[in-house]
């Protein structure tokens, strides 16, 4: 019989199992992190397209004397969003108009992906003239944005699948 040589080059099968036991979990860090930065760069995407539309919507107001009322009027403002950062899975975004005279008022919400129940609106009636963060579902977003009651309103993207085409 052979008898084996004690010093042969070689890792044992436990050597092996530790090694890749760390690789895996190095691995599922780097998923967890990237997650997490994929997360904030929607939200980041999103959070530009509102300033981007609102100052196309004032633009339009200071062209028109008016806010846009239909969704001819939304594509004339020529929007374009990024498109691959915002949830599919519900109300992405939208627009809303409310109020006459003094008291108009507009809002420009959008969900980005990735983001759980957290979504970005713009405002101009919130007084802040900035994008915000709000915590609520599509059905709940109208009231809080204050939009809600008579005016008009369109979902950019919403429960029929396709994106409208002033959401370019």
């Amino acid at each position: 019989m052979h008898k084996r040589n004690r010093s042969a080059p070689g890792f044992t099968i436990v050597e092996l199992l530790i090694v890749v036991v760390v690789i895996a979990i190095l691995a599922a860090l780097s998923v967890v992190a990237y997650t997490g930065f994929q997360s904030r760069a929607h939200t980041s995407a999103v959070r530009q397209d509102m300033r981007n539309f609102a100052q196309k919507v004032l633009v339009f107001h200071a062209d028109t004397g008016r806010y846009p009322q239909s969704e001819a009027d939304l594509r004339a403002v020529e929007a374009h969003f990024s498109k691959s950062s915002y949830d599919l899975s519900a109300n992405a975004l939208m627009y809303c108009y409310a109020g006459s005279g003094v008291t108009e008022t507009f809002a420009v919400a959008g969900k980005p992906a990735g983001s759980g129940s957290k979504g970005v609106f713009y405002s101009l009636g919130s007084g802040s003239g900035d994008v915000t963060t709000w915590y609520s579902t599509g059905a709940e977003l109208r009231p809080q944005i204050g939009c809600s009651g008579a005016g008009f309103g369109s979902w950019g993207y919403g429960g029929s699948g396709v994106w409208r085409s002033w959401a370019n």
